[in-house]
């Protein structure tokens, strides 16, 4: 449970938000950059790729607000901790 929570929310965020939004937004701005992480982030998750792209589309906003790699790490867990008891 702890992986699930935890370790996958730290692990996908470094990846689309820290990596990939980041180095997205250099390149063709922020709202794009969010778009188009959302939509990989998406179709990694591909039973329910848009539930996916639309959480992608929140962590990536929050990430871009925030300018924090934490609060889109904790928003993750926070989601994943009620996905997981919800199922």
């Amino acid at each position: 449970m702890f992986s699930v929570i935890v370790l996958v929310a730290i692990y996908e965020e470094v990846i689309f938000r820290g990596m990939v939004q980041h180095w997205l937004t250099n390149k063709v701005g922020s709202i794009v950059a969010i778009l188009i992480t959302s939509v990989l982030f998406g179709w990694m998750h591909g039973d329910y790729e848009l539930f996916g792209m639309t959480m992608g589309i929140a962590f990536g906003f929050i990430y871009h607000l925030k300018r924090s790699l934490s609060a889109a790490i904790l928003l993750h867990m926070l989601w994943n901790l009620i996905s997981s008891f919800s199922m």
